[in-house]
C-alpha cells in the first residue's frame, strides 16, 4: 500500500486498543484511501483457546511476528520493535 503512496497506512493489534482508536481515526481523516490491517486471532479458525486470544496478541506483537507500525505520506513509524 505503501507503494501505491496512499497517505496512510497502518497495522494494528485490539491489545492495544487505544492505537487501534487513534489509527481508525487517522484513517478516516485522510483525503482518499487508507489502509489498516489488524491483528485478530481466530479461536475458531486457529482451533486455539478462546481465552488465551489476548495473551496470543501479546506475543505476536511483542515478538515482531506482527509488528504495529504506521506510515504517514510514506514514512513509517514503529510501535514496537523486536528486543
Amino acid at each position: 500500500m505503501i507503494a501505491h503512496e496512499m497517505e496512510y497506512v497502518a497495522t494494528a493489534s485490539g491489545l492495544l486498543l487505544a492505537d487501534l482508536l487513534t489509527k481508525v481515526r487517522k484513517g478516516l481523516e485522510v483525503e482518499g484511501p487508507a489502509f489498516l490491517h489488524v491483528f485478530a486471532p481466530c479461536p475458531r479458525g486457529w482451533r486455539s483457546d478462546p481465552a488465551k486470544t489476548m495473551e496470543y496478541s501479546k506475543l505476536a506483537v511483542e515478538s515482531c511476528v506482527f509488528p504495529v507500525w504506521e506510515a504517514i505520506n510514506g514514512n513509517a513509524n514503529f510501535l514496537r520493535q523486536a528486543n
